[in-house]
Parts: structure tokens; C-alpha cells; sequence
């Protein structure tokens, strides 16, 4: 069981490590509901979804619906911020970095990114999607970096 004064300072650490990503985001509202989702996602609830965590901290399941659809904020940065605090807290003389390149199997067209090209998991060419992870380790800390979908370059 946690005390009051725990319970305080758990809110200031995790305003701290939100402040890190303010930039990410253009209004006050978005991160105000950047917040709410975060500290859903750090609760007890059971379901992790929208409406779970509104319902958890009391506020309107539209308004965290809206938060993940439309609020605009800057993917490219925060991922550029997340990268920038593992080095800045973890990096080490024994620390490696490991590149994945893994590829699925689509039987259709339309998931993003879906298009014949070669699928190293299967060894061969076919409709698949391909990402690509670059993750972060050393001793027993592991860091997922990134991992966008390759999107083919398709040759006339």
C-alpha cells in the first residue's frame, strides 16, 4: 500500500517524464489527454482500451476515441525523443544494437504496405508486409526502438 506522499510524488514523476514530449504536442488539450491515456494505460484497469480507461478515471470515452484518431501530434519527434532518452539513460560500453527485419504473409490487399516483395521469414517472393525493428540491449535491459512497415517502391 502506498502512502499519500508516494502517491504525490509517483504525479510529479510521471508530469516530469510528460513534460519530455510536450513539444510533440501543438495544443494544451492533446496533452492534457495524452495524460489521462497514460495514466490509464499505468492503472489497474482490466481492459486497456478507450472506454475502459475512461471509465476507470472518469472521463468521456469520445474524448480519448478523439485523442488517438484526430489530435495531431508529432510521431516522428517523440520517436526521436524515446531514442534520445535511452542513450542519454542507458547507453553503455556493452550495449549493442540489433536490427530485425521480419515479414507476414498477406493473402490480400488491403492491409497497409501489402504488396509482392520478398519475405525473408519465408524465403521467397509474395504479398506480405515487411517491417523493420531496431531494438537496443545490453545485460538484462532491452530497448524497442522503432519499427516502421517498409513500403515497397513500385517499378513501372
Amino acid at each position: 500500500m502506498m502512502t499519500i506522499d508516494e502517491l504525490r510524488s509517483v504525479g510529479r514523476m510521471l508530469n516530469s517524464f510528460l513534460s519530455m514530449f510536450r513539444m510533440c504536442f501543438k495544443t494544451v488539450s492533446g496533452r492534457q489527454r495524452l495524460r489521462l491515456y497514460v495514466q490509464g494505460q499505468l492503472s489497474d484497469v482490466q481492459r486497456k482500451n478507450c472506454e475502459g480507461i475512461a471509465l476507470k478515471i472518469g472521463c468521456n470515452v469520445r474524448t480519448l476515441q478523439r485523442f488517438l484518431e484526430s489530435i495531431k501530434w508529432d510521431e516522428e519527434g517523440l520517436r526521436v525523443r524515446c531514442q534520445k532518452i535511452v542513450v542519454q539513460d542507458h547507453s553503455h560500453s556493452d550495449a549493442i544494437g540489433l536490427i530485425d527485419e521480419s515479414g507476414i504473409h498477406k493473402s490480400g490487399h488491403c492491409t497497409a504496405s501489402v504488396s509482392r516483395q520478398y519475405n525473408g521469414s519465408r524465403g521467397k517472393l509474395e504479398n506480405c508486409v515487411v517491417g523493420r525493428s531496431k531494438l537496443g540491449t545490453r545485460l538484462s535491459i532491452h530497448h524497442f526502438l522503432t519499427a516502421p512497415c517498409l513500403t515497397p517502391i513500385m517499378i513501372a
